[in-house]
């Protein structure tokens, strides 16, 4: 498995991150440009076992599902249902970190199977361009609330 890491700070608390990244985990679409919709689909919002649905904007639709939490640390997620483009296999996690009471590190932690898995390094660099945009989208979304939209996403 090929494994990408990316970071960013944001000027919110710890508390406002989790909010939006765990307990509104099938809201992904507000935030994420890569998404287009998003929904809850079951299990309690905010637990580990919840599942979302979010259609991609590159077509196709896949289901995500948390698998373990560390409240308001870590929690990691992955698609047990579709798949994105050359990725077989796909795990993900959001890692928080406090720098101060208003200021946090949120990190962005993948690993997936590439389909076929030469493609490995071309996926692994197009993923890292698209999470880069992702993590702006979600500083701007918990910074000054722009919800990403199909008219704003490409901007960023």
């Amino acid at each position: 498995m090929k494994t990408l890491t990316k970071k960013i700070e944001v000027d919110v608390s710890k508390e406002e991150v989790w909010e939006v990244l765990f307990n509104q985990f099938g809201q992904v679409s507000r935030f994420n440009p890569l998404i287009k919709g998003s929904a809850h689909l079951s299990g309690a919002a905010g637990e580990v076992g919840a599942t979302r649905s979010c259609d991609l904007n590159t077509g196709g639709t896949i289901k995500e599902e948390i698998i373990s939490a560390e409240p308001m640390t870590r929690f990691e997620f992955e698609i047990i249902e579709g798949s994105m483009p050359m990725v077989k296999k796909m795990f993900a996690a959001y890692s928080l970190r406090p720098l101060a009471d208003t200021r946090t590190e949120v990190t962005f932690i993948v690993k997936f199977m590439a389909s076929p898995s030469f493609m490995g390094g071309i996926v692994k660099m197009m993923m890292g361009r698209m999470f880069l945009k992702m993590l702006a989208s979600l500083k701007d979304y918990l910074e000054i609330g722009i919800e990403v939209n199909q008219g704003n996403h490409t901007n960023r």
